[in-house]
């Protein structure tokens, strides 16, 4: 839809429909997660130890501070791969907007497979089997784009399936990831612990690219 959007209005005609969409799919998001029934809340900790405790957590030895450290450099390296992407076959190959909505769609399409293809086996098959194959996926994709850098423009149309490749390692990587990450710390530091992880996954995508 985005995609025919670009193809047949002018840009700012299109992005206003776009964001008017997504306005509106916010608010009936909002409207059926107040309808779900509540879930007891854990125990929260005294805000007072909580700055201390998570800074605990981050600089302990352990298994933890392991898996940040791992995670935040593979955001630092991977969180610009889209920026840069669509930049470049903007710029240097002169495609339509309309195009770049298209690769968008295949890359949710390659996360809609992946949540698909693993939802049976997340708990039959050892996690860092999972892991290794969004690594594979994404490497895959790295090599595609260093071909295209250096002169393969033959690869332009399988463009659409390395970023529908690539929506698969991604969403592979974040199934695992919160499969992953409450095993890394007691039950009642849980919550600290993915608050951790989101704020400083969160700052560093959007900080990477920059850089």
């Amino acid at each position: 839809g985005g995609a025919a959007l670009f193809a047949s209005l002018p840009a700012h005609a299109a992005f206003r429909i776009v964001y008017l969409a997504a306005l509106v799919g916010a608010v009936l998001a909002v409207r059926n997660l107040n309808r779900l029934p509540s879930a007891p809340a854990p125990p929260a900790p005294p805000p007072r130890s909580m700055a201390g405790r998570a800074l605990q957590l981050c600089l302990r030895r352990g298994r933890f501070r392991h898996y940040l450290a791992l995670m935040l450099t593979g955001s630092i390296v991977s969180s610009p791969l889209a920026a840069f992407t669509i930049y470049y076959l903007k710029v240097e190959h002169g495609l339509p907007s309309s195009a770049l909505m298209l690769f968008t769609a295949a890359q949710f399409g390659g996360q809609i497979a992946g949540t698909w293809s693993i939802r049976h086996l997340i708990d039959a098959i050892p996690l860092p089997r999972f892991f290794q194959v969004a690594v594979a996926l994404t490497g895959a994709v790295d090599l595609f784009w260093l071909a295209l850098l250096n002169g393969a423009d033959a690869l332009i149309p399988w463009l659409a399936v390395a970023y529908f490749v690539f929506g698969m390692g991604v969403d592979m990587t974040n199934v695992a990831h919160f499969t992953y990450l409450p095993e890394l710390s007691p039950e009642e530091d849980r919550p600290i612990t993915i608050a951790i992880f989101t704020s400083a996954l969160g700052l560093l995508s959007g900080v990477a690219p920059m850089l």
